[in-house]
């Protein structure tokens, strides 16, 4: 323990050696099972059939060890490193011989152990491929013992090939009977003809692109023709995600530090701007978090950047969807979705189809998720600040337009 002393690799061979502790076997545990084990593990346990997978196994090593352990004069023990064959002393070579008779024997015990786990019946297998078999591995000394008593047989695997059975050679030679081979029928036309082709399931859509894609509408056709002052040069896109982020963030820092943090981050992630822009641009996020509308919104229990995947079951469909909710809201009995524009503010009648049904794929999946709940759906669009709630009718229209995409035929 390294509490007691210095931990090391000697002190932790150490403690193993000399513990007393062993490792308990349920001797029931494998019921209707395959157990597969060393030979070590297998003693105190018996199995109805046991299978020897590798039996032409030399006792030991084909060379001796280069480090060998030795008494010296004194009893002591030391360590000899050998340098070869030809060079070892009669201590050593006496050691070695030891050694050997050690493995031999245990190699037999081995065996037994080996042996008296099968109940029933024992299978003695092994591969030595084109070189003799090694002197003393198991499956000769098997072989050599049991040669009076075993007969040659056909290989249950294949006719051509032989075994050497005993004990149940009349009952297993009547269960390898070549097999009385039925007529031949016609096949029946399905097994001949191609499989048809599977359809592969839909992907998970993005709720932003459900309807031709909100990200592929343009900006001009979005805010007429650019009016946004602060979406210059095309830049709608960045100046969207910019909002997104200083919405997600700043509700969670103190309202008297909020500007201060929110210009520091636009110096940071859009320096080429000048500074006048930047703080049009933080002023905007801050009167959308002001606003007494939207309190909810950001108030606690809130949510910001909601991950969500969801199988949506509508009008006869399944649609796998997979996105991101700017902010979500939950009450107890009621539950807001809302999603932030950048773009010009609109009435909820004139709102682009494909931001209508990225909300109703969303309030689709919230009201799976929370059953008996309301699901409100805001559009609020950070430029007025103005909150759009669109009407449930609409929703359910977008929903059944991109549900009948994954209508089956």
């Amino acid at each position: 323990s390294e509490t007691v002393e210095a931990p090391s690799l000697v002190n932790f061979l150490h403690a193993m050696k000399n513990s007393e502790k062993s490792i308990k076997r349920d001797m029931e545990a494998a019921g209707q099972a395959v157990r597969v084990m060393t030979v070590h593990a297998s003693k105190g346990l018996e199995a109805p059939i046991v299978f020897l997978p590798d039996t032409c196994s030399p006792p030991s090593g084909g060379h001796d060890p280069s480090i060998v352990s030795l008494k010296d004069a004194h009893g002591e023990d030391v360590i000899a490193w050998r340098k070869g064959k030809n060079f070892d002393p009669p201590l050593l070579t006496a050691q070695l011989e030891q050694r050997r008779i050690a493995d031999e024997h245990e190699h037999r015990r081995l065996l037994y152990v080996a042996m008296t786990r099968a109940e029933e019946r024992l299978y003695v297998c092994g591969y030595k491929g084109r070189n003799a078999l090694k002197d003393g591995c198991w499956h000769s000394r098997v072989s050599n013992a049991l040669a009076g008593v075993l007969e040659q047989a056909p290989a249950p695997w294949n006719a051509d090939e032989m075994i050497l059975r005993g004990g149940e050679a009349a009952t297993l030679a009547a269960a390898v009977a070549p097999a009385v081979v039925p007529p031949a029928s016609a096949l029946p036309a399905w097994l001949l003809a191609p499989a048809p082709r599977e359809k592969p399931p839909e992907p998970p859509i993005s709720p932003s692109s459900a309807l031709s894609a909100a990200d592929q509408i343009t900006e001009a056709g979005l805010d007429h023709g650019g009016a946004d002052p602060l979406a210059q040069n095309g830049e709608g896109l960045r100046v969207g995600s910019l909002t997104h982020t200083l919405l997600q963030y700043l509700p969670d820092t103190p309202v008297e530090t909020r500007r201060a943090a929110a210009l520091r981050f636009l110096a940071a992630r859009a320096g080429d701007y000048d500074e006048a822009r930047r703080e049009a641009l933080a002023d905007r996020a801050l009167t959308v978090i002001a606003d007494p509308a939207l309190a909810a919104l950001f108030g606690p229990g809130s949510r910001a950047e909601v991950n969500i995947c969801a199988r949506i079951k509508a009008f006869g469909a399944e649609v796998p969807i997979i996105g991101q909710i700017d902010r979500l809201v939950v009450e107890d009995d009621c539950v807001t979705i809302a999603d932030f524009k950048s773009g010009i503010p609109r009435d909820a009648s004139a709102t682009p189809p494909a931001y209508v049904a990225q909300l109703a794929l969303y309030r689709a999946a919230a009201a799976q998720l929370w059953p008996g709940k309301f699901v409100r759906t805001l559009l609020v669009w950070t430029a007025g600040p103005r909150a759009v709630e669109l009407a449930p009718d609409a929703l359910e229209a977008a929903l059944k337009a991109v549900a009948r995409r994954f209508t089956p035929d």
